[in-house]
């Protein structure tokens, strides 16, 4: 067997095996996980992985030589421990970074946030790059920001945002911040020790003068009392100050009212942009052969959700124009649109020259899909917020911020209210049915069509919108002969009535489901008492005296045929 040298150097693959050999087998394992973990705090998770590679080799050749010689007083018994401590130390340090570089990186993007505020309130980029340059040295604004790209733009936000979530940026930033902290908290400690020290010193004192003389230890224990409840009640107020301050500002809208209303606007604003794409896609795509629509989702929110968004996301007051950003990043969230292409095969009938039915044929239909995604802003808000701002959400949403007034009335669930308490069956009395054929053959084919789905634009049993629905129905059922009209259309056209009036067959309209130009928003057909057949997502049966149907009615109209 070789020899090994034996000297004051650290530890060689020699002297480490005469560690094994000698019988210090747990002092061998223990300084090889030590190393490994000192290493792998520094070199990152590559060189952890190599680092686990060699350290597992390194133990299982010293522990199976060990085995080998009598002088080893293990056996080789070791081996698997060796492996269990190296691989729970290693996992132990790369749980340890990952923890640390999503700190470093919700720390960045927060400091980030600040600046990014502070340049757009003064118009100052300089403080905004220099606090880019602590975490990378050679970045400039201006190779961000150009005439095209304000910074106040979605584009210039989303490129300073990147760059701050990126580990190694966000590393640096993070580091150079907390160097000092961390020194002066080393140095605090020091300094508590010192003083917990000497506070030990004057009580062994003060003990050692007590029993020479005992009739101290009375006067010493009433005034000990005194302090001690003095303290106590003083905890207690500042417990209390600080709680009741705490609860309000988590629970309240920080902004002023005009700000938040701004802020409401430009959203509406996005939806608005959002609503003419889909209205205006067959001229913004040409040339298709159909349009399909069955994945339109509608497009609206709650304005309780946004403003207790940016509250909770900021956690102090904010202007309108500095949250456009913000309000960017939640809608592009919130929503995806786009569209889809395909080639359909289908078999349509064939007529000669005369009108004349002659068979089918096999004829290639180019369909244009339009999608339109929303997973809701309370979803939204949370896939977007940290923990804490998660629970400021909740808590400011749950009171509206304690500003209700801003939109009284509104529900917090108000984008689902049109479809709260639907109900799929319900029977219309017969007596109504027999007193009038005419809305007994509507009632017969509205019924026929519950469940059919929502599509934007839809006039046909495949799907509907609520205009369409009301056009299908009415035409088909020979109730009334109309052509395909808007709701607020449906309304020029109708005789507004009262509620004594309204009669089965009659029409609902309601006001402000969403942001429009118009004042007459959606519609729907009534059936008798206070029930109507609507076509929301799908077409169900509503009780219009819900708080949600009460707030938005509009009128009742009687059709001009």
């Amino acid at each position: 067997m070789a020899e090994f040298k034996s000297g004051s150097a650290p530890m060689n693959s020699g002297a480490k095996f005469r560690a094994a050999k000698m019988g210090n087998a747990k002092e061998f394992v223990a300084e090889k996980t030590l190393g490994a973990g000192k290493i792998a705090a520094k070199g990152g998770v590559k060189a952890t992985i190599k680092l686990k590679r060699a350290k597992l080799a390194s133990v299982k050749f010293a522990a199976k030589e060990s085995a080998r010689d009598s002088y080893g007083d293990s056996n080789g018994s070791f081996i698997v421990d060796s492996e269990t401590s190296m691989q729970k130390a290693i996992s132990r340090q790369l749980h340890k970074q990952k923890a640390k570089a999503v700190r470093a990186q919700r720390y960045t993007t927060k400091e980030f946030e600040r600046e990014y505020k502070k340049a757009l309130e003064t118009g100052d980029t300089k403080s905004l790059e220099k606090w880019f340059q602590k975490g990378d040295k050679h970045f400039k604004v201006s190779d961000v920001i150009s005439k095209d790209k304000p910074l106040d733009s979605h584009k210039a936000y989303k490129e300073f945002r990147k760059k701050a979530n990126q580990r190694k940026f966000s590393r640096k930033v993070f580091e150079q911040r907390h160097k000092t902290l961390n020194k002066a908290g080393q140095a605090a400690k020091k300094q508590g020790k010192n003083l917990a020290s000497k506070a030990g010193n004057m009580l062994k004192s003060l003990a050692k003068e007590i029993a020479k003389r005992p009739h101290l230890l009375l006067i010493g224990g009433a005034v000990f009392i005194v302090v001690l409840v003095t303290n106590m009640i003083l905890n207690l107020f500042s417990m209390v100050f600080t709680s009741g301050e705490t609860s309000g500002l988590a629970t309240t809208y920080l902004a002023e009212d005009s700000d938040i209303y701004a802020a409401e606007d430009y959203y509406k604003g996005r939806e608005d942009e959002l609503r003419d794409w889909v209205a205006n896609i067959e001229t913004t795509y040409p040339g298709y052969d159909e349009y399909d629509y069955s994945d339109v989702a509608s497009i609206e929110h709650n304005p309780y959700a946004i403003a207790t968004y940016l509250n909770a996301l900021l956690h102090e007051p904010f202007t309108a124009g500095a949250v456009t950003g913000y309000e960017d990043t939640f809608f592009e969230t919130q929503y995806h649109w786009y569209t889809t292409d395909e080639w359909v095969e289908r078999e349509e009938p064939k007529y000669d020259e005369h009108g004349v039915y002659i068979g089918t044929e096999t004829v290639n239909v180019h369909i244009l899909h339009v999608h339109v995604k929303n997973q809701g802003e309370v979803k939204t808000a949370y896939a977007l917020l940290d923990s804490q701002g998660d629970e400021r959400f909740s808590v400011q949403l749950g009171v509206k911020g304690h500003k209700a007034y801003l939109w009284d009335g509104y529900n917090a669930d108000d984008s689902e209210g049109m479809s709260r308490g639907s109900r799929n069956t319900y029977k219309v009395p017969a007596n109504i049915l027999s007193d009038d054929p005419a809305f007994a053959s509507l009632y017969s084919l509205a019924d026929s069509l519950i469940d059919t789905p929502y599509v934007w634009g839809g006039t046909t049993p495949d799907g509907f919108d609520c205009s369409g629905f009301v056009y299908y129905v009415y035409n088909t059922s020979g109730y009334a002969s109309m052509p395909r009209l808007t709701a607020q259309e449906l309304y020029n056209h109708c005789d507004p009535i009262s509620a004594d009036d309204v009669k089965p067959g009659d029409l609902v309209f309601l006001s402000g489901t969403y942001a429009s130009g118009n004042p007459v928003t959606h519609v729907c057909i009534y059936v008798g008492n206070y029930m109507v057949i609507n076509c929301g997502s799908p077409v169900k049966y509503c009780n219009i005296t819900t708080g949600w149907w009460r707030r938005h009615f509009y009128s009742y109209g009687r059709y001009r045929a």
